[in-house]
């Protein structure tokens, strides 16, 4: 098997991509929000991971954070 990324064989430790469910190199995944994302997912996943922390905000009354500049 290999990992879908770099192309080389997998082997331990490995990481499995929270959306598509592929097999690969923890070097070559991306972690984001504690789940594991390939290149094609990435996108995806961020876009995700913003939507829930808007969720968690808003479930605990909070605003978003205004811009500093």
């Amino acid at each position: 098997m290999e990992c879908p990324v770099c192309g080389k064989p997998l082997s331990p430790p490995t990481a499995q991509c929270s959306i598509c469910k592929a097999e690969l190199h923890r070097s070559c995944a991306k972690k984001l929000t504690g789940r594991y994302y390939c290149k094609r997912c990435y996108r995806q996943g961020k876009k995700m991971a913003r939507y829930e922390r808007m969720a968690q905000r808003e479930a605990l009354g909070q605003h978003a954070p205004k811009k500093l500049w």
